[in-house]
């Protein structure tokens, strides 16, 4: 994917490819690792607690190479996808609408668009919002990038163990979902923009 958005920005020629990543000019990997610690952290919360309450919903079939094919693939598949929707399509909207939260919303219509999942796509377009502004807010992808590998890589394993599914959608399904991102937003907004500082963003 993110060699066709290559090609694509070079037609485009609206500004590098690099700034797709960040207004700094390019992807910064020690961002994106420090920004996992805060989702991973109250993910695991979630997740411990749901089969305490809950109880299994069927048999264990994780493996060992299932883990490290998630392990390997979800990260790029997620990165990928922001640099598709927050990187390549909410920033060349934004070049052209000069009023930021239609390009935002729009990116996340267009993203919700892509992941078909019946009652989870209101889910799908809150995540998208929250994505697009975190986005916004630290003007570059790492951040977002982070919170959505570790909700999908996460998910995958939960699943896999058989710990919750991915077919049903309860009210308690959207609990992670919901308080996850907002509550990884909040933290940034009330430590004095401490991503920002970290990120070196004026």
């Amino acid at each position: 994917m993110i060699p066709s958005l290559y090609i694509a920005s070079r037609i485009i020629r609206d500004r590098p490819f690099s700034y797709y990543s960040s207004s700094r000019g390019g992807w910064n990997w020690k961002i994106y690792l420090k920004c996992l610690v805060i989702p991973l952290a109250i993910n695991l919360i979630y997740y411990i607690g749901y089969p305490l309450i809950n109880g299994c919903v069927g048999p264990n079939r994780l493996t060992i190479p299932f883990f490290i094919i998630c392990l390997i693939l979800v990260p790029l598949q997620c990165i990928a996808e922001e640099y598709l929707f927050r990187g390549f399509i909410m920033q060349t909207l934004g070049s052209w609408i000069k009023i930021p939260v239609v390009a935002l919303i729009i990116q996340a219509v267009l993203f919700t668009g892509g992941h078909m999942y019946s009652m989870g796509m209101i889910g799908i377009l809150y995540d998208g919002i929250v994505l697009g502004f975190l986005a916004m807010y630290t003007k570059g992808l790492e951040a977002g990038s982070a919170l959505h590998t570790v909700n999908n890589l996460l998910l995958c394993y939960f699943v896999a163990l058989g710990l919750g599914t991915s077919s049903l959608i309860t009210i308690w399904d959207f609990i992670p979902g919901i308080l996850v991102p907002l509550i990884y937003v909040m933290l940034e907004i009330n430590t004095d923009g401490l991503m920002k500082k970290q990120m070196n963003v004026v």
